[in-house]
């Protein structure tokens, strides 16, 4: 009696059955790294369409010279809270220890918005503070600093047109 060959095995699996096997790997690995990446990317996009529609509103209430108008802002998740400061007078800040503990090195710059927290606008690529102004004019104004609670993913600021800037507050 002839013996048949045990070609194509590894420990008794046939290679086929293996090679299946570590293409499902590959298969669920990509899968579940573009599902996060598309996810990742998803609420990027909802963070800049935020920001830019800040932007976009205070601009366009700036210009009219008056008004008033509320806005609802969508945020990610991880962030917490949105604070519009002056970086370069900290004299208001020990109110939001949030705030100071994220940004107090930060000086001679530019802002007007910080994200809070850091370490999520760092998670997108962000410095986490940013200017919010027309052109180059520094048109907004707000207690220094306002710091306000994204409550599911939302923050309603009420914009009003003021003595030549944009007021912000919580709606």
């Amino acid at each position: 009696m002839v013996k048949p060959k045990k070609k194509a095995q590894i420990f008794g699996m046939p290679f086929t059955f293996l090679f299946a096997l570590i293409l499902i790997a590959v298969f669920l690995f990509t899968a579940i790294w573009a599902i996060r990446h598309f996810l990742h990317t998803t609420e990027y996009t909802k963070l800049m369409t935020s920001i830019n529609d800040l932007r976009t509103q205070v601009q366009t209430l700036w210009q009219q010279r008056a008004g008033r108008v509320t806005v609802t802002l969508l945020f990610p998740k991880s962030f917490e809270k949105i604070c519009f400061a002056d970086p370069n007078d900290k004299s208001g800040w020990a109110q939001e220890s949030d705030l100071r503990q994220d940004y107090n090195w930060v000086n001679n710059v530019k802002a007007n918005l910080f994200l809070l927290p850091r370490k999520a606008a760092l998670d997108f690529g962000l410095k986490g503070y940013l200017f919010i102004g027309c052109g180059n004019v520094d048109c907004l104004d707000f207690n220094n600093p306002t710091c306000i609670t994204i409550k599911n993913g939302k923050v309603r600021l009420r914009l009003t047109m003021q003595d030549d800037k944009v007021w912000v507050e919580e709606a």
